[in-house]
């Protein structure tokens, strides 16, 4: 088994680095907004994120619903965060994580960050913030708003694995998220063909009865010849609730409050919402304000644009904890008063919610709708079965109901353990758990490699290797040869460098010796104490390299490298004079 190290976070493979942000990243800044009543500084050709296009967009953001202009980004504090970049949302929804497919700016909630793609792979890192999203709230400060800020971010810990690793870990996770996406279309999927199946049972009943054979046209649908047909407004009143201010009402229970019923409360479609309910205490509360149990009430404010819950009914049931006979109704809903006693009043919830899509036609305003009760009150047609057959279908639909419940709370579950698993599987990932056996193969490659490339190169040489030169040649072995040893080299002060080898030759210890001199040169040289038996083409690899490089000397070594591959350099402490 790996050996594990404890962090702040989690625990991770001793073999791993684990840094900060900052450190691996080109550029993190977050965005800014421009002013938005200049018009010349909008409707350009610039995508403009904001987090509801995060939101929206999943993984991978390829649109926006705004644009900028240049004149609107050179006069903000937005920038160009380049395409294949990580966005995080640091206000509002905290943590929000995607990748920018497209080039664009953002707003001031959000974070543009350029990954060091030598060291870190973009993906690799969308995913571990994926999984850190709820510990965010560890980082932000007792007593402030619960929003994040660009030190913070710069500031959280991100582990290193090698880049091979990475690789390896976003592919699992990849396969992962395809299946889980999989799961949650199919559960939708049968959500949408159950919520279907019962509209389809319901308006069946509710319009053409148990039975009947003639059925009288009407603007509606058609109704059985021995029902009665009346108006909403001729067998009921509505009446709004309480227009309430935020500070009587709160999300806890208020001593002496009511329960209060709010648009949230309800269901679209029709129905009641569980954990609907919230508290209020008010001084202007008159008895037109309450709801009891098994009134009915109607959404009649929608603010979404595609009319869902406006005309969504509901019949009250209360908690049964709640000891109070009534609770308060919001202004966003209207309570129904029968003025007949002729109808069932399930009946009648079972009718509204078949009709509710007809509310859409009687909706005002353009950002919120509101319904226009009285109007759509007036126009709606309500059948009135005899009372006998309305307890007939009824009991008939509530039975529906009961399976109808039992399926979407299978689906429910199904959802829940879904979810369940994937979290479950990005953090074994991003931990390192499910890399394993990998990295044991890996260890035990360079276990054998490091040894193998100190006795031939002390050979040739006549003498022990520096520990610069076994540093070059492991680069070069991974760079033309593709043998991976999963090293992640950086730009270091003689060239490309990893500390992973100095952690290797601590565990070879038993293998090879590393002895610390007073050299020009080198202060460490290393010996091998035998030769391992190697994998044939990798031992071929490292003779045909040590053929090449073997009888150079360091400046040497160093010029090729130098030479061929610059971008390792630019950390150098060498003269670089030295080697052109």
């Amino acid at each position: 088994m790996s050996e594990y190290v404890e962090t702040e976070i989690s625990e991770f493979p001793k073999e791993w680095e684990v840094k900060r942000l900052k450190d691996i990243v080109i550029k993190a800044k977050m965005g800014g907004t421009p002013r938005r009543n200049i018009s010349e500084y909008w409707n350009g050709n610039i995508p403009f994120v904001k987090i509801q296009d995060m939101t929206e967009s999943g993984k991978y953001l390829y649109t926006t619903k705004e644009f900028i202009t240049e004149k609107g980004l050179e006069k903000s504090n937005a920038w160009i965060v380049p395409k294949d970049s990580l966005l995080l949302a640091i206000y509002g929804s905290v943590g929000s994580i995607a990748i920018n497919k497209i080039s664009v700016a953002t707003n001031q909630a959000i974070v543009g960050i350029i990954p060091k793609n030598s060291i870190v792979n973009t993906e690799f890192l969308y995913y571990w913030y994926l999984y850190f999203k709820p510990y965010w709230y560890k980082f932000i400060k007792k007593g402030t708003q619960p929003n994040l800020t660009l030190g913070i971010v710069l500031d959280s810990p991100v582990p290193l694995p090698p880049l091979e690793e990475q690789k390896k870990i976003v592919e699992t996770l990849q396969k992962a998220s395809e299946i889980h996406s999989v799961l949650k279309d199919y559960i939708t999927q049968a959500r949408d063909n159950i919520n279907s199946l019962r509209r389809k049972i319901i308006g069946e009943l509710v319009t053409k009865g148990i039975g009947h054979e003639e059925f009288n046209e009407t603007e509606i649908c058609e109704f059985p010849k021995e029902w009665e047909v009346k108006r909403l407004s001729e067998i009921a009143e509505l009446q709004r609730g309480l227009s309430y201010s935020g500070k009587e009402k709160s999300s806890k229970e208020i001593p002496d409050g009511y329960l209060f019923l709010t648009l949230n409360s309800i269901r679209e479609g029709g129905g009641l919402k569980e954990d609907g309910w919230t508290w209020i205490k008010s001084d202007r509360l008159k008895e037109r304000h309450f709801v009891r149990e098994g009134d009915i009430v109607i959404a009649n404010t929608e603010q979404s644009k595609d009319g869902s819950l406006i005309g969504s009914p509901a019949i009250v049931h209360f908690p049964e904890w709640y000891k109070k006979e009534k609770a308060v109704y919001s202004h966003h809903i209207s309570k129904l008063t029968l003025k007949i006693n002729k109808i069932d009043i399930n009946f009648l919830f079972y009718y509204l919610s078949f009709a509710q899509p007809l509310a859409r036609k009687y909706h005002t305003g353009t950002g919120v709708w509101g319904l226009n009760t009285d109007s759509w009150a007036k126009d709606l047609s309500v059948p009135i079965p005899p009372l006998e057959e309305q307890k007939k279908i009824v009991e008939t639909l509530q039975k529906a109901d009961e399976l109808y419940t039992q399926l979407n709370d299978f689906l429910q579950n199904m959802e829940n353990e879904a979810d369940s698993l994937f979290k479950s599987i990005l953090r074994f990932a991003v931990t390192g758990r499910l890399t394993e056996n990998w990295r044991k193969q890996i260890t035990l490659l360079r276990s054998l490699v490091i040894p193998y490339i100190v006795y031939q190169a002390s050979k040739i040489k006549g003498r022990p290797v520096y520990m610069t030169e076994l540093m070059k040649y492991l680069f070069l072995l991974q760079k033309e040869y593709n043998i991976n040893l999963a090293y992640n080299f950086e730009p270091y002060k003689y060239g490309p460098f990893t500390p992973q080898v100095y952690r290797d030759l601590e565990d070879l210890k038993d293998k090879v010796e590393v002895k610390e001199v007073k050299d020009d040169v080198d202060k460490s040289l290393i010996t091998s104490k035998e030769l391992p038996q190697l994998d044939q083409n990798i031992a071929n690899a490292i003779n045909d390299l040590l053929n090449r490089f073997g009888n150079k000397n360091l400046k040497e070594l160093l010029a090729y490298v130098y030479k061929k591959y610059p971008e390792y350099t630019v950390r150098s402490e060498l003269n670089l004079d030295d080697f052109k």
